[in-house]
């Protein structure tokens, strides 16, 4: 493993005529409200990390995922 470093912050709103899954809305008034933290690692390579744990989705707990979409 080599070490690294990151920048963190906050993801910014975003205005868009897309929606979230890419598709064109033709709407000029469409925002990505943004707000959620996000990290960023250049250069991140293989060398760089380490596999500690594999679960399959199917085995996660209930509710593991929001109802909002």
């Amino acid at each position: 493993m080599q070490p690294v470093y990151a920048f963190s912050g906050e993801a910014a709103g975003v205005a868009t005529r897309y929606s979230v899954k890419g598709q064109d809305t033709e709407l000029g008034n469409v925002a990505l409200i943004g707000g959620d933290p996000q990290l960023c690692i250049p250069n991140l390579t293989v060398q760089h990390i380490r596999e500690i744990s594999r679960r399959p989705s199917d085995s996660l707990p209930a509710g593991w995922r929001s109802k909002a979409k």
